[in-house]
C-alpha cells in the first residue's frame, strides 16, 4: 500500500520486496519515496516477503514484531488505491470483506483468533481481487473467514482492464467453484489464448 497526501493516513503497510514474474520489485523504496510527500505518516510497517534486507528508517517497524490490534469499528479499516499507472489516483475507503490477494497472504501468518473474535454471521459472499490466490490462501479465506459457507468469488482483473474479466460468479445456480481458479469470463468478455505467434487478424499493440 502506498500513501497519498489526500488520504491523510498515519500508517503504511508494505513489503521489503515483491516478486512478480520471477523479478524482484523494491516495494519499500517506492513507499519511502511516497512517504516524503505525506507528512501525516507516523509509521511504516514492513513485512518481509523475501530474505533480502532493506534499510530501515526512523518511521519503519518490522511487521512481524508487531502484535495485531483490532481497529475501531467506527473508523475505516483501510484505504485501497489504484496502481501508479493511473494519471489520477483513485481511492476507496471501506470495511467490507472483498480484499486484495496480498492482504490474504499477510493474514495467513497470524493466528485465526484475529478473525474469529468477530461476528461474521452476516457475511454472504467473500471476494478476492487482483489475481487468483493460491490454494492455501483460498481455503483459509473460505474456511476461517467465511466459516466454509460463503461462496468465494476469486477474480482476475488488473488496473489496466478497469474491472473484473474472469470470475466464478455470476453463474448458474449451484455452479461449482474450484479453489484458486478465476474460472469464467465476465459479462462482455471473450477470452482468447495466444501463443508465441498471434493470429494474423490479431491487432498489434
Amino acid at each position: 500500500m502506498c500513501p497519498t497526501p489526500s488520504s491523510q493516513c498515519k500508517a503504511v503497510v508494505t513489503c521489503n520486496q515483491g516478486v512478480r514474474g520471477g523479478q524482484l520489485i523494491d516495494l519499500k523504496a517506492t513507499v519511502d519515496a511516497a512517504v516524503k510527500s505525506c507528512p501525516t505518516v507516523q509509521h511504516v510497517f514492513v513485512a518481509h516477503r523475501t530474505e533480502n534486507p532493506v534499510e530501515m528508517g526512523p518511521l519503519d517497524v518490522h511487521l512481524e514484531e508487531c502484535p495485531l490490534r483490532p481497529p475501531s469499528v467506527l473508523r475505516s479499516l483501510w484505504t485501497v488505491r489504484t496502481s501508479c499507472s493511473c494519471s489520477t489516483l483513485q481511492e476507496v475507503q471501506g470495511d467490507g470483506l472483498r480484499v486484495h490477494e496480498a492482504f490474504s497472504y499477510l493474514l495467513l501468518k497470524y493466528d485465526e483468533s484475529f478473525v474469529k473474535q468477530y461476528d461474521r454471521s452476516s457475511l454472504r459472499t467473500l471476494g478476492s481481487v487482483g489475481e487468483p490466490i493460491n490454494r492455501e490462501a483460498w481455503h483459509w479465506f473460505h474456511q476461517v473467514v467465511g466459516d466454509g459457507r460463503c461462496p468465494l468469488v476469486d477474480t482476475w482483473w488488473q488496473t489496466e482492464t478497469g474491472g473484473v474479466c474472469i470470475a466464478p460468479r455470476p453463474a448458474e445456480d449451484g455452479a461449482a467453484i474450484i479453489p484458486a481458479m478465476a474460472m469464467r469470463p465476465f459479462f462482455g468478455i471473450q477470452p482468447e489464448l495466444l501463443g508465441e505467434k498471434s493470429p494474423p487478424d490479431w491487432p498489434a499493440s
